[in-house]
């Protein structure tokens, strides 16, 4: 098929460019309610996702569409003209596409989800179930998907890819009542393998974290130290990831300038951030031998102590800025502090807060202001540490990383390498 779908790309009007992606994927689902196998499924896809530039008046518009391996040619004819029409009607200024590029090899196939894929879904379920055995914890459900993917690329500009890689994904609900209280754990993710996912620990945490959820109670109002930890990391720097892209440069929306603090007024009282964008990471989940556009995923260091190195820029971007291409965002990397995870939590003179997981995070990625409801954190005082949930936690991003600790410790999270918990000295929590 795909022969014959550039074959009819060359004859069709109005196609001055385009992008090939060829998706195949095979996934094994393990639906588990209460602990007993609900549903096991294998699932097989196979798609083209096509991508059309067409050039008019100094302006260049695009369009994507979708091609099943069942589509007749009329059909396919039918939707690359309806593509044709739509991106006459996008007018960006004009840009070029990827030309041939060298890609590097990443180690992204888990042999066990590849080879053994049953075996393995029935692993998980085993180690899920007997670290939850006899806990005061029920297992209300459970998934696990693993899935193989294999993928080429290609455009009209002679870029040729090929890549395949192995994803985990699992999600699971515990619940714990004690006399007229219940709580409830939800947890969800992604890894590359087997060997990356921490189930055991990972659940066990879990399972802590739900009886915990037993004895909460409201947190204090006020300014106060906050530690941040774990999975309720991972939204907090979309609006640095913003503010250092090409979209926001080209657009004069970033606040940042290359080469300079991006700390507000240059001024730094914690350790300095370095802030990396890994697509050679590997088994990244967001790592592979090339990106969206067919350019080589790189390692790209954006800040490092502080100071902004990098753009991230496609190459749409990049061509506007006059700037070298790198592609979107791709894992996340931070570079690990001096103090531990305990030192960093430990008591001074006011109680300080471990916030574990938000009920929901909303950062402005424009101004930099956060809010997140505590779904479960700690109130840590020179006496006792006691669990919280309900209220706030609200700041502004970049005022808070210029007095914020990062520690030694560091946490694989699918796309994310860094340390396990940040320290900001001074955030809002609202609470009774």
């Amino acid at each position: 098929m795909r022969e014959k779908i550039i074959e009819m790309l060359t004859k069709t009007s109005g196609v001055n460019d385009w992008r090939l992606l060829h998706l195949k994927s095979r996934e094994h689902q393990l639906y588990l309610i209460c602990g007993t196998t609900e549903n096991l499924r294998e699932v097989s896809t196979e798609k083209y996702i096509l991508t059309i530039y067409n050039d008019h008046q100094s302006q260049r518009g695009m369009s994507d569409l979708t091609i099943l391996p069942d589509d007749s040619e009329t059909a396919i004819d039918k939707k690359i003209k309806e593509a044709v029409f739509k991106a006459r009607l996008v007018n960006n200024p004009p840009f070029t596409l990827p030309m041939k590029q060298k890609y590097h090899k990443i180690p992204l196939v888990d042999s066990e989800i590849l080879h053994h894929p049953q075996r393995a879904i029935e692993k998980l379920k085993k180690k899920l179930l007997k670290v939850i055995e006899n806990k005061k914890v029920k297992l209300a459900s459970a998934e696990f998907f693993l899935k193989y993917t294999e993928a080429e690329i290609e455009n009209s500009q002679d870029i040729k890819g090929k890549s395949s890689g192995t994803n985990l994904f699992f999600d699971f609900v515990l619940l714990s009542k004690e006399e007229n209280k219940e709580s409830e754990n939800h947890s969800e993710g992604e890894y590359r393998g087997i060997k990356d996912f921490p189930i055991e620990k990972l659940v066990a945490r879990k399972i802590q974290y739900t009886l915990d959820s037993l004895k909460v109670v409201t947190p204090k109002s006020g300014k106060f130290t906050v530690v941040i930890a774990e999975e309720a990391l991972l939204e907090l720097f979309e609006p640095l990831i913003f503010h250092t892209s090409g979209f926001a440069l080209f657009k004069k929306m970033s606040r940042f300038k290359k080469g300079e603090s991006i700390y507000k007024d240059g001024k730094i009282y914690g350790e300095p951030l370095s802030f990396v964008s890994n697509g050679l990471l590997p088994y990244g989940t967001k790592s592979t031998p090339y990106n969206a556009d067919g350019l080589a995923q790189q390692r790209i260091e954006i800040i490092k102590d502080g100071i902004l190195q990098e753009i991230m820029a496609t190459k749409q971007y990049a061509d506007y800025l006059g700037i070298e291409p790198t592609g979107v965002f791709a894992n996340l990397e931070i570079a690990n502090g001096v103090n531990s995870v305990d030192e960093l939590c430990r008591y001074q003179s006011k109680p300080l807060y471990l916030v574990v997981a938000f009920s929901s995070l909303e950062a402005d990625r424009f101004t930099g202001n956060f809010a997140g409801e505590i779904r479960l954190g700690y109130e840590i005082t020179k006496r006792e540490r006691k669990p919280v949930k309900g209220g706030s936690v609200s700041g502004n991003l970049f005022e808070a990383l210029s007095n914020a600790y990062f520690s030694k410790e560091k946490i694989f999270l699918g796309d994310y390498l860094g340390p396990q918990a940040i320290r900001f000295e001074k955030l809002t929590i609202s609470g009774s």
